[in-house]
């Protein structure tokens, strides 16, 4: 499941790293293309499962 939407690449894969050390498993989806063409693709897209979407947003928002 989508968690949050990137316009850069970088910042998206340290949401990434940030998550993955805290042992929640999650991927990216649209990196090349959605760090080139933000508007028409959305963005670069941090996904992670379902049952571990709520911990992985607190972590994020804790990370910020």
């Amino acid at each position: 499941m989508i968690i949050q939407t990137f316009t850069s690449l970088i910042e998206a894969q340290r949401a990434l790293q940030f998550l993955q050390q805290a042992g929640i498993n999650c991927y990216l989806t649209d990196e090349i293309m959605g760090s080139t063409f933000t508007v028409g693709v959305g963005g670069v897209k941090l996904n992670v499962d379902e049952a571990d979407a709520t911990e992985a947003q607190a972590l994020l928002s804790a990370m910020k």
